[in-house]
């Protein structure tokens, strides 16, 4: 296997050995790379691992601070949502589609305990 960056993005590549000296898609931005027989040294990949860009997934600390958040304002969740999907829609989609896949749950989780207490208020009257 040949593993390599890309030197647009700096997606961390793997490629198998044939395709050595052939051109090959970045996953990540899909720029069109030319694969070269000898991978970097470990030095320099180890170095641009560090220099890497963030992931654009949600930490754990964010799912909770977020979650926390919509929890406790059940109408302004739906806002404070969409307002973040649009900020980080462009530059962070995954993170975009996770925040509104969040706030969607715990409007569900808010909706069905809601409609439970109306339920149950109905059926408990004398």
């Amino acid at each position: 296997m040949i593993v390599f960056d890309c030197p647009e993005c700096g997606e961390e590549m793997e490629v198998s050995d044939r395709k050595a000296g052939h051109h090959v898609h970045c996953v990540n931005c899909g720029a069109f790379i030319e694969v070269r027989e000898r991978a970097p040294s470990t030095k320099k990949r180890k170095r641009k691992r560090k220099e890497k860009r963030r992931p654009d997934y949600l930490e754990g600390w964010e799912y909770a601070m977020y979650g926390t958040i919509f929890a406790l304002s059940p109408c302004i969740n739906a806002i404070i949502s969409m307002v973040l999907h649009a900020f980080w829609n462009e530059q962070y989609p995954m993170r975009a589609y996770q925040i509104n896949q969040l706030s969607w749950i715990i409007f569900a989780v808010q909706f069905i305990l809601g409609a439970s207490c109306c339920c149950i208020s109905a059926i408990m009257r004398p």
